[in-house]
């Protein structure tokens, strides 16, 4: 019975370490300064083939360092890596979110729950008035269409509308807007 136990611990780890060789090898190489960070940063799939992009996240931040005026505000719509990119770029968000992708997902979005948070986030960021508004996985227009002209969403897009300008689009569809 030992016997077995080890062979089949020692198997388990076999198979362990043949599976994820290449993931770890990617991440020693790094540390070890053999490829630079964008080769690093190569591994990491964007949307729609992973649903979070860290490149394109690290894109926004870098270009907020260079072009946010220090004390700026961003809030994400429809992404899922707000917090990363509060963090990294030293802005804050106007609003108690830290993530916004549960409010327009497709099996939450007519949730009572979800309608009441959705509704409570869209008086929050027009009353905040950030500098920025990043928009994920949908631009404005796709998600005034996805959404199927819901009045909550109509309400907000037409406040952005009128507020905001595009400042610059990101891979994977990220929009950035620009309070005028």
């Amino acid at each position: 019975m030992q016997t077995f136990f080890w062979m089949a611990l020692a198997g388990n780890l076999a198979a362990f370490a043949a599976r994820t060789y290449q993931y770890y090898r990617w991440h020693v190489l790094y540390a070890l300064g053999r490829i630079s960070q964008d080769q690093y940063y190569e591994v990491f799939n964007e949307y729609p083939l992973h649903l979070y992009s860290f490149r394109a996240d690290r894109d926004v931040v870098e270009y907020l360092k260079r072009h946010a005026r220090p004390g700026a505000s961003i809030r994400t719509v429809g992404g899922g890596g707000d917090t990363m990119i509060h963090y990294l770029s030293g802005m804050h968000s106007p609003t108690r979110f830290t993530s916004t992708w549960y409010l327009f997902s497709t099996g939450l979005f007519a949730d009572t729950l979800t309608i009441r948070l959705r509704e409570e986030f869209f008086d929050a960021v027009m009353q905040a008035k950030p500098d920025y508004i990043l928009f994920v996985y949908y631009s404005p227009e796709e998600l005034r269409e996805y959404t199927a002209g819901d009045p909550g969403v109509c309400r907000f897009l037409d406040y952005v509308d009128a507020n905001y300008i595009l400042e610059k689009e990101f891979r994977d569809g990220r929009m950035l807007l620009r309070k005028v």
